[in-house]
C-alpha cells in the first residue's frame, strides 16, 4: 500500500383471493418504481448518484478561464465551477444566473426552529442549526441559504439536525475556524464558493456538493486540510457525494507572511476511517488540482497534497477498509509533479482483490493518460 505521508485525525470530524393478492403486489410494485422512492427500508437511504435537482443547475452563458480552470472548460461541453458562476450571483461575465443585491441579516445565527429561509444577505458570523425536521433530502429543507454571502462557518453537529440547503452562496470564513467551513452533517450544497480558513466541506451523515469551487485555505499553522472530505461515515445508511466540483488544496500564495509555518495539505479529497467505517461515498466528474507548488513559500513541496484523492484505505486506522466508495469519471490536474499529488495521485482504495464494493472507473489525467484503480 502506499502510505500518505501526513495522516490526519481531524475534528469532524450519515435512512379468488390469491390472484386478487397478486394484482394488488403489481400494481404496488409499478408504484414504488414509479416514485423512485429514496427510502428503501426503515433509516436507510439510498445515495444520491447525480445531482437531484438539474434544473436548478444554472450554468454558465459561457466558460471563463482557459480548460480545466476554475469557471474553464470542463470535458463534458460544460464548465468547471469557478469565480463567475458560484457564490452569489453578481453580474460577471458569462454568469448567467439573475444578479442579486445583498443586505445584511439580523436573525439569529444559532437556528433552533425549521423554516429559516436566508436569500440575497451577508451573514457576519457562523450559522450553527440545531433544528431538525426528521428528512434526510434536500426536497424537505429545515434551513435553506441562497444567493448570499456569509463570513463563517455553516454547521450542524447531529444527524438528526437539518437538512441543510445552501445554493449560490459565497461562505468566507476569516482566520482560522475550529469547525469545517461547512458541514458535517444533513448538509446539501450547490454552486458554493467556499474558501478561507479549512475551506472544506466535510461531512460525517448525509451530504451531497455539487458544482462548487473549494479553494483558497488559510494558513493557520493548526490543521492539515482537504477541499472535501470526512471521518467516517456514522449510519449505515449515510452518503456523501462529491460531485462535478473544482476542488484544490495548498493553492496559497508565498507572499502570505504565516506560509512557512503552515501544516499544508493532506489531500484535495480525503477520507480516513478514525471515528466510523469510510462507505456510501460517491466522488464523480469532479476536477481535482494537485500539488501546484509556489517556489516562496518555505518547503513548499512538503505543503501540497502528497495524494490528490485518499479514498480511505488505512490499515492502523480504527475503521481502515472502506466500502461503496464510488470513484469515477474525475479529471486529475498534473501539478507540477507530473503526477498529481507529490506521491501520485491517489492512495490505496482497498486491499488487493477485496473491493468491499468500491468502484474505480474512467479517471484520467487532463492530458486524457488513465489513471489506475490503487490497491495495496
Amino acid at each position: 500500500m502506499v502510505k500518505d505521508r501526513k495522516q490526519r485525525v481531524q475534528d469532524i470530524s450519515v435512512r379468488s383471493g390469491r390472484s386478487r393478492t397478486a394484482i394488488a403486489l403489481i400494481a404496488v410494485a409499478v408504484v414504488v418504481v414509479a416514485l423512485g422512492l429514496v427510502a428503501v427500508s426503515v433509516n436507510r437511504f439510498v445515495m444520491p448518484t447525480s445531482d437531484p435537482d438539474p434544473k436548478n443547475d444554472a450554468r454558465p452563458a459561457a466558460c471563463v478561464g482557459s480548460v480545466n480552470s476554475p469557471g474553464g472548460a470542463d470535458v463534458w461541453g460544460g464548465c468547471w465551477p469557478g469565480p463567475h458562476n458560484t457564490g452569489y450571483p453578481r453580474g460577471l461575465s458569462g454568469d448567467a444566473r439573475a444578479s442579486v443585491t445583498l443586505t445584511s441579516y439580523t436573525g439569529p445565527t444559532t437556528i433552533s426552529k425549521c423554516g429559516v429561509v436566508i436569500d440575497s444577505k451577508i451573514v457576519s458570523g457562523d450559522i450553527v442549526v440545531t433544528a431538525g425536521n426528521g428528512s434526510h433530502s434536500p426536497d424537505a429543507p429545515c434551513v435553506t441559504i441562497k444567493n448570499s454571502l456569509v463570513k463563517g462557518v455553516i454547521h450542524t453537529d447531529a444527524a438528526s439536525y437539518g437538512p441543510v440547503v445552501v445554493t449560490d452562496t459565497e461562505v468566507a470564513v476569516p482566520g482560522l475556524s475550529w469547525w469545517e467551513n461547512i458541514g458535517r452533517y444533513n448538509v446539501f450544497v450547490w454552486r458554493v464558493n467556499s474558501h478561507g480558513s479549512e475551506g472544506v466541506i466535510k461531512c460525517a451523515d448525509y451530504c451531497a456538493a455539487y458544482d462548487s469551487w473549494v479553494h483558497g485555505m488559510y494558513l493557520g499553522g493548526q490543521y492539515h486540510y482537504n477541499a472535501f472530505g470526512g471521518n467516517g461515515m456514522e449510519s449505515a445508511g449515510g452518503y456523501f457525494t462529491v460531485e462535478h466540483n473544482w476542488a484544490s488544496c495548498g493553492d496559497w500564495a508565498g507572499s502570505d507572511p504565516r506560509a512557512g509555518s503552515d501544516a499544508g495539505c493532506s489531500a484535495d479529497i480525503g477520507f480516513y476511517g478514525d471515528f466510523a467505517p469510510i462507505r456510501n461515498i460517491t466522488i464523480n466528474k469532479n476536477y481535482i488540482a494537485g500539488a501546484r507548488i509556489d517556489s516562496g513559500v518555505p518547503a513548499a513541496e512538503s505543503r501540497q497534497p502528497g495524494y490528490c484523492i485518499n479514498p480511505g484505505y488505512y490499515p492502523g486506522k480504527p475503521y481502515p477498509d472502506p466500502s461503496n466508495v464510488k470513484v469515477t469519471n474525475n479529471v486529475f490536474g498534473r501539478g507540477y509533479s507530473g503526477k498529481c499529488g507529490v506521491y501520485g495521485p491517489t492512495n490505496s482504495l482497498n486491499a488487493a482483490g477485496k473491493p468491499n464494493g468500491n468502484v474505480w472507473d474512467n479517471n484520467k489525467y487532463e492530458d486524457g493518460a488513465m489513471v489506475d484503480r490503487p490497491e495495496e
